[in-house]
Protein backbone atom coordinates (compact mmCIF):
# COMPACT_ATOMS: atom_id res chain seq x y z
CA UNK A 1 0.00 0.00 0.00
CA UNK A 2 1.31 3.56 -0.96
CA UNK A 3 0.39 6.07 1.99
CA UNK A 4 0.02 9.41 2.38
CA UNK A 5 1.05 11.52 5.97
CA UNK A 6 0.12 14.89 5.53
CA UNK A 7 1.62 17.30 8.54
CA UNK A 8 2.17 20.63 9.06
CA UNK A 9 4.87 22.49 11.30
CA UNK A 10 2.96 24.10 13.79
CA UNK A 11 4.17 22.07 16.65
CA UNK A 12 6.05 19.38 17.00
CA UNK A 13 3.47 17.08 18.22
CA UNK A 14 1.76 16.69 15.30
CA UNK A 15 5.20 15.96 13.23
CA UNK A 16 6.17 13.03 16.15
CA UNK A 17 2.23 11.04 16.04
CA UNK A 18 3.08 11.01 11.80
CA UNK A 19 6.28 9.79 11.98
CA UNK A 20 5.51 7.09 14.40
CA UNK A 21 2.83 5.84 12.13
CA UNK A 22 5.12 6.26 9.20
CA UNK A 23 7.33 3.99 11.13
CA UNK A 24 4.84 1.19 12.25
CA UNK A 25 4.17 1.27 8.46
CA UNK A 26 7.60 0.81 7.17
CA UNK A 27 7.69 -1.91 9.54
CA UNK A 28 4.74 -3.95 7.75
CA UNK A 29 6.45 -3.20 4.25
CA UNK A 30 3.99 -0.31 3.20
CA UNK A 31 5.54 2.55 0.90
CA UNK A 32 5.18 5.98 3.01
CA UNK A 33 5.46 9.58 2.47
CA UNK A 34 5.70 12.48 5.06
CA UNK A 35 5.06 15.39 3.88
CA UNK A 36 4.86 19.21 5.12
CA UNK A 37 1.38 20.17 3.65
CA UNK A 38 2.46 23.84 3.80
CA UNK A 39 5.37 23.14 1.35
CA UNK A 40 2.88 22.86 -1.55
CA UNK A 41 2.80 26.36 -1.17
CA UNK A 42 6.47 26.84 -1.12
CA UNK A 43 9.45 27.00 1.72
CA UNK A 44 8.44 30.70 2.54
CA UNK A 45 4.49 29.72 3.18
CA UNK A 46 5.60 26.90 5.32
CA UNK A 47 7.97 28.89 7.46
CA UNK A 48 5.45 32.03 7.83
CA UNK A 49 3.08 29.59 9.38
CA UNK A 50 4.89 27.44 11.27
CA UNK A 51 7.00 30.01 12.75
CA UNK A 52 3.35 32.74 13.23
CA UNK A 53 2.07 29.91 15.14
CA UNK A 54 5.10 28.85 17.56
CA UNK A 55 5.68 32.90 18.20
CA UNK A 56 2.49 33.51 18.87
CA UNK A 57 1.74 30.94 21.87
CA UNK A 58 5.02 31.55 22.72
CA UNK A 59 5.57 35.09 23.37
CA UNK A 60 2.17 35.92 23.18
CA UNK A 61 -0.24 33.71 24.75
CA UNK A 62 -3.05 35.74 25.91
CA UNK A 63 -3.78 36.62 21.90
CA UNK A 64 -3.34 32.81 20.91
CA UNK A 65 -6.01 32.29 24.22
CA UNK A 66 -8.25 34.97 22.39
CA UNK A 67 -8.06 32.97 19.18
CA UNK A 68 -9.02 29.77 20.17
CA UNK A 69 -12.29 31.80 22.37
CA UNK A 70 -13.08 32.80 19.03
CA UNK A 71 -12.46 29.65 17.00
CA UNK A 72 -14.71 28.00 19.50
CA UNK A 73 -17.47 30.61 19.13
CA UNK A 74 -17.37 30.53 15.18
CA UNK A 75 -16.57 26.17 14.76
CA UNK A 76 -19.59 24.89 13.38
CA UNK A 77 -20.07 21.91 11.49
CA UNK A 78 -22.88 23.93 9.39
CA UNK A 79 -20.94 26.11 7.94
CA UNK A 80 -17.15 27.05 7.13
CA UNK A 81 -14.65 29.18 8.44
CA UNK A 82 -12.15 31.70 6.95
CA UNK A 83 -9.69 28.84 8.19
CA UNK A 84 -11.28 26.05 5.86
CA UNK A 85 -11.34 28.86 3.30
CA UNK A 86 -7.87 29.89 3.67
CA UNK A 87 -6.60 25.70 3.84
CA UNK A 88 -8.50 25.31 0.60
CA UNK A 89 -6.19 27.32 -1.21
CA UNK A 90 -3.70 24.48 -1.46
CA UNK A 91 -6.36 22.11 -2.90
CA UNK A 92 -5.54 22.48 -6.12
CA UNK A 93 -1.64 21.41 -5.95
CA UNK A 94 -2.76 18.84 -3.40
CA UNK A 95 -4.90 17.61 -5.62
CA UNK A 96 -2.61 17.18 -8.46
CA UNK A 97 0.07 15.72 -6.68
CA UNK A 98 -1.75 12.93 -5.02
CA UNK A 99 -2.83 12.05 -8.53
CA UNK A 100 0.59 12.06 -9.79
CA UNK A 101 2.27 9.78 -7.25
CA UNK A 102 -1.12 7.70 -6.98
CA UNK A 103 -2.05 7.05 -3.20
CA UNK A 104 -3.67 4.19 -1.78
CA UNK A 105 -4.53 6.19 1.93
CA UNK A 106 -4.11 9.53 2.90
CA UNK A 107 -3.43 9.96 7.20
CA UNK A 108 -3.13 13.25 8.56
CA UNK A 109 -2.11 14.06 12.37
CA UNK A 110 -3.66 17.88 11.65
CA UNK A 111 -6.39 20.62 11.52
CA UNK A 112 -4.92 22.02 8.12
CA UNK A 113 -4.25 19.01 5.72
CA UNK A 114 -7.97 17.30 6.95
CA UNK A 115 -9.47 20.83 5.68
CA UNK A 116 -8.02 20.77 2.68
CA UNK A 117 -9.01 16.94 2.11
CA UNK A 118 -12.13 17.76 3.11
CA UNK A 119 -12.56 20.51 0.40
CA UNK A 120 -11.39 17.78 -2.38
CA UNK A 121 -13.78 15.34 -1.23
CA UNK A 122 -16.88 17.83 -1.72
CA UNK A 123 -15.37 18.86 -4.56
CA UNK A 124 -15.62 15.37 -5.93
CA UNK A 125 -12.17 15.35 -6.47
CA UNK A 126 -10.86 12.69 -4.04
CA UNK A 127 -11.53 9.01 -4.63
CA UNK A 128 -8.86 8.33 -1.57
CA UNK A 129 -9.63 7.02 1.74
CA UNK A 130 -8.46 9.27 4.76
CA UNK A 131 -7.70 9.21 8.36
CA UNK A 132 -7.83 11.49 10.26
CA UNK A 133 -5.15 11.13 13.43
CA UNK A 134 -6.02 13.38 16.92
CA UNK A 135 -2.76 14.80 18.82
CA UNK A 136 -4.78 17.04 20.91
CA UNK A 137 -6.41 15.95 25.13
CA UNK A 138 -9.34 18.12 23.63
CA UNK A 139 -11.81 18.68 20.04
CA UNK A 140 -10.19 21.52 19.27
CA UNK A 141 -12.17 24.48 16.75
CA UNK A 142 -12.88 23.32 13.35
CA UNK A 143 -12.64 19.90 13.40
CA UNK A 144 -16.14 20.00 13.40
CA UNK A 145 -15.85 21.23 9.74
CA UNK A 146 -13.83 18.24 8.32
CA UNK A 147 -14.89 14.91 6.24
CA UNK A 148 -12.52 12.40 7.27
CA UNK A 149 -13.18 8.67 6.89
CA UNK A 150 -12.48 7.93 9.88
CA UNK A 151 -11.08 9.62 12.52
CA UNK A 152 -8.03 8.19 15.53
CA UNK A 153 -8.15 10.00 18.60
CA UNK A 154 -5.45 8.69 21.74
CA UNK A 155 -7.65 8.73 24.63
CA UNK A 156 -11.41 6.87 25.04
CA UNK A 157 -11.85 9.86 26.59
CA UNK A 158 -12.55 11.80 23.80
CA UNK A 159 -14.86 9.69 21.99
CA UNK A 160 -17.86 11.30 23.05
CA UNK A 161 -16.41 14.86 22.75
CA UNK A 162 -15.47 13.89 18.90
CA UNK A 163 -18.86 11.84 17.99
CA UNK A 164 -20.52 15.14 19.48
CA UNK A 165 -19.05 17.38 17.06
CA UNK A 166 -17.85 16.03 14.17
CA UNK A 167 -21.56 15.13 13.05
CA UNK A 168 -20.72 12.87 9.86
CA UNK A 169 -21.40 9.25 10.25
CA UNK A 170 -17.53 7.84 9.74
CA UNK A 171 -16.12 5.73 12.60
CA UNK A 172 -14.11 7.44 15.52
CA UNK A 173 -11.55 4.53 17.21
CA UNK A 174 -9.82 4.74 19.94
CA UNK A 175 -5.94 3.97 19.19
CA UNK A 176 -3.12 4.63 21.52
CA UNK A 177 -0.78 5.17 19.08
CA UNK A 178 3.02 5.10 19.71
CA UNK A 179 5.87 8.05 19.76
CA UNK A 180 8.29 8.58 17.11
CA UNK A 181 11.53 6.23 17.28
CA UNK A 182 9.12 3.70 19.69
CA UNK A 183 8.65 1.08 16.70
CA UNK A 184 9.82 -2.30 17.25
CA UNK A 185 11.52 -0.82 20.61
CA UNK A 186 10.82 -2.98 23.90
CA UNK A 187 11.28 -1.20 27.16
CA UNK A 188 12.91 -2.56 30.32
CA UNK A 189 10.94 -2.71 33.14
CA UNK A 190 12.30 -1.05 36.44
CA UNK A 191 10.82 -0.80 39.95
CA UNK A 192 11.61 1.02 42.97
CA UNK A 193 10.26 0.41 46.44
CA UNK A 194 12.03 4.01 47.37
CA UNK A 195 11.05 6.53 44.86
CA UNK A 196 8.54 6.88 42.18
CA UNK A 197 9.06 7.53 38.43
CA UNK A 198 6.68 9.53 36.02
CA UNK A 199 7.50 9.94 32.36
CA UNK A 200 5.44 13.81 31.50
CA UNK A 201 5.07 14.72 28.03
CA UNK A 202 4.91 18.36 26.74
CA UNK A 203 3.99 19.89 22.75
CA UNK A 204 6.78 21.50 21.40
CA UNK A 205 5.24 25.18 22.20
CA UNK A 206 6.11 25.17 25.69
CA UNK A 207 2.45 24.84 27.47
CA UNK A 208 3.85 22.49 29.99
CA UNK A 209 6.05 23.70 33.12
CA UNK A 210 8.10 21.44 34.66
CA UNK A 211 9.43 23.47 37.34
CA UNK A 212 6.74 25.31 38.73
CA UNK A 213 4.93 21.67 39.03
CA UNK A 214 7.61 20.00 40.31
CA UNK A 215 8.29 22.61 43.53
CA UNK A 216 4.36 22.12 44.42
CA UNK A 217 5.34 19.32 47.55
CA UNK A 218 1.60 18.51 47.63
CA UNK A 219 1.63 17.21 44.16
CA UNK A 220 4.32 14.74 44.36
CA UNK A 221 5.52 12.43 46.82
CA UNK A 222 9.09 13.13 48.75
CA UNK A 223 11.01 11.41 46.40
CA UNK A 224 10.10 11.19 43.14
CA UNK A 225 11.85 10.93 39.55
CA UNK A 226 10.71 12.74 36.20
CA UNK A 227 11.38 12.44 32.32
CA UNK A 228 10.20 15.12 30.64
CA UNK A 229 9.85 15.38 27.35
CA UNK A 230 8.53 17.88 24.80
CA UNK A 231 6.72 17.19 21.59
CA UNK A 232 9.84 15.99 19.39
CA UNK A 233 11.21 12.51 21.61
CA UNK A 234 14.44 13.12 21.15
CA UNK A 235 14.28 16.82 23.23
CA UNK A 236 13.92 15.83 26.59
CA UNK A 237 15.51 16.51 30.16
CA UNK A 238 15.48 15.17 33.47
CA UNK A 239 14.44 18.13 36.45
CA UNK A 240 16.42 17.90 39.32
CA UNK A 241 17.48 19.97 42.56
CA UNK A 242 13.39 20.63 42.92
CA UNK A 243 12.21 19.90 47.12
CA UNK A 244 10.36 16.49 45.66
CA UNK A 245 12.75 15.54 43.02
CA UNK A 246 15.51 13.54 42.34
Amino acid sequence: MKILILSCNTGEGHNSAGKAVMEAALLRGHEVEFMDLMLLGGKTVSHMVGGAYISIVRHIPAFFSLLYKVGGLISSSTRKSPVYYANSLLAGRLDRYIKEHSFDLILTPHLYAAEVLTCLKHRGLLSVPVIAIGTDYTCIPFWEETDCDCYIVPQKDLLGELIHKVTYTFPVINVCYPSEGSAGRTYPQRASKKAAFSTWYSGKAGFFHPEETLSCPKVLPTAFGCSCLSGHERQHGIWEGQPSCR
